[in-house]
């Protein structure tokens, strides 16, 4: 469902950025906003959801250095360099499992910069037809 969201996410963005902003109606910056505001939404449950997973990883992975490093024999440091290493896989596991989790809660920053851009766009807009009617008037 991720991919799904930060593919939806990243063609509403495209179809603004390739139109000029005066060419953009405020119901079509509305449209716009309001899809990127589910995405964010979505995109913050499914966060939630990698969080825990996240922290199952390391649970997992502390677990399983700890077994070993009760189990090995020799010093301290022999102890710690045999469980360091058969956790290895699971360190570098994380590490990208965290790197995704950072660029999806940027892009989730991102979508709210988006909608904050795109609300104030309709407020100048609805301004500005304000400010002409009653001029005409």
């Amino acid at each position: 469902m991720i991919d799904k969201i930060v593919e939806n996410s990243l063609d509403i963005i495209k179809g603004i950025s390739t139109r000029k902003i005066n060419d953009l109606t405020p119901e079509e910056l509305s449209q716009y906003a309001l899809r990127l505001a589910s995405n964010k939404i979505f995109l913050g449950q499914e966060l939630a959801e990698l969080d825990y997973q996240f922290n199952h990883l390391k649970m997992e992975r502390k677990g399983i250095w700890a077994d070993i490093f009760s189990e090995a024999k020799g010093t301290v440091k022999d102890r710690e360099l045999e469980a360091d290493k058969a956790v290895q896989l699971k360190v570098k596991e994380e590490l990208e499992f965290d790197r995704k989790i950072s660029i999806l809660k940027n892009l989730r920053q991102d979508l709210g910069d988006c909608i904050t851009t795109i609300q104030t766009r309709v407020s100048q807009l609805k301004q500005e037809w304000f400010e002409r009617g009653l001029q005409e008037g």
